[in-house]
């Protein structure tokens, strides 16, 4: 009977347009935002470029300074005078005027047309890029690359065991985990409590128990909850992954994706862990929606109490200053084993490199040792729930009632 539950459970759920929605919405916009963001800011920059080009522009220069080379000036008249210069743009002579003043603790002015160019254009950097570029042509190799910053710093630190650590290998499998588990919460969040008040609200619950047990029930509805959140993990991360093999040896504007991509190399063991604690986290998760679910008489009761279990599991965000501290603090220790904040806590402090091993065991068997427990309480709340025909059960009888 366990499985013709599941089944069914399931398949109804499937068959409700509201639960594609919530699954293809979110990673559909997730990954248009991250294009349409990629291309505007590729236009831009174009746009940007194209504008601050002074090849068909009328140009003219003063160099009291004597800093900026000739070589580096095309198309750009000397002029001696500088209110001539200001005098040429106000007339429409000339497009655009640099005043480089001898001591550059004064500003470098410069004057243009309203006309001459659009909100975007940038005539500033230009003869930034003259002093440069003149400057850097007087010094060496090694002093120009000292000026633009062209050398490369490798930060290498070590472990505990005084090996070589990759604190982006580290972090990449905690925070995806972390990821995947704030959008379960936030697509069935509501979906967990609701799901289990629907019989006991339309009064199907007594129709349904005259042929399968009420332990048969809960669990059914508890595996189905969970297959749901991992169909909608796949939906999340394959078209993740797709783009990902796309990316490699293609490229968008000239851009080699690929190389937008780190290239890291993930510890077998960091990602274990991290699987095996997202899927605790979101037991966890279940067996408190589906405990709140039992405990209230109607799903718009139910629905207020989401707020508050929401909450409890996503506290350790707002404490997120103290997660980033090398130095756990008290606060985080309490945040890290207090049951219904562990799953995200765990997560932080993994991703960041604070946590030791034996902390991630003890929080790991917290959250499997919590997730069981209220599971089995669901279990026995609704079992009596359902003999007696009691649509509302307080946390007396919850967790005292023999």
């Amino acid at each position: 009977m366990l499985k013709e539950v599941i089944r069914f459970e399931v398949v109804r759920s499937l068959k409700k347009p509201s639960f594609w929605v919530a699954a293809i919405l979110l990673p559909v916009l997730l990954i248009g935002y991250i294009l349409f963001a990629g291309f505007s800011g590729m236009n831009a920059e174009e746009m940007l470029s194209q504008n601050s080009n002074l090849d068909d522009k009328q140009v003219s220069l003063m160099d009291e300074s004597k800093l900026i080379s000739a070589s580096v000036l095309e198309n750009v008249a000397t002029i001696e005078d500088k209110a001539q210069g200001v005098e040429n743009v106000k007339t429409g002579t000339m497009d655009v005027f640099y005043f480089v003043p001898s001591d550059l603790k004064q500003p470098i002015e410069v004057y243009s047309r309203d006309g001459a160019g659009s909100i975007l254009t940038d005539y500033k950097s230009k003869v930034d890029e003259w002093l440069k570029v003149s400057v850097l042509g007087e010094l060496t190799e090694e002093q120009a690359a000292v000026m633009v910053g062209s050398y490369q710093v490798n930060d290498i630190k070590f472990n505990d065991s005084g090996a070589e650590s990759d604190e982006l290998s580290q972090m990449i499998a905690p925070l995806v985990g972390l990821v995947v588990f704030y959008v379960l919460i936030c697509i069935f969040g509501n979906r967990l409590t609701t799901s289990t008040v629907e019989e006991k609200e339309n009064r199907i619950t007594e129709m349904l128990l005259t042929s399968i047990s009420a332990k048969t029930l809960i669990i059914g509805k508890i595996v189905s909850l969970i297959l749901l959140g991992f169909l909608q993990v796949m939906i999340l991360v394959v078209p993740i992954l797709l783009i990902f093999l796309f990316a490699r040896g293609h490229s968008i504007a000239g851009i080699d994706l690929s190389t937008l991509i780190p290239n890291v190399e993930l510890n077998p063991l960091v990602v274990i862990v991290s699987i095996l604690l997202l899927l605790l986290s979101y037991l966890l998760f279940v067996g408190l929606g589906v405990f709140v679910g039992t405990l209230v008489p109607t799903a718009k009761e139910a629905s207020s109490y989401v707020s508050v279990m929401m909450i409890l599991v996503i506290m350790p965000m707002f404490f997120i200053s103290s997660f980033l501290s090398t130095t756990p603090t008290t606060v985080t220790y309490v945040l890290t084993f207090f049951p219904t904040s562990a799953p995200i806590s765990l997560f932080l402090r993994f991703a960041f490199g604070t946590l030791q091993w034996w902390e991630m065991a003890l929080g790991l068997l917290i959250v499997a040792v919590f997730a069981a427990l209220i599971i089995r309480q669901a279990i026995r709340v609704f079992q009596f729930g359902a003999v007696e025909l009691t649509s509302k059960i307080n946390l007396k009888d919850a967790f005292f009632r023999k």
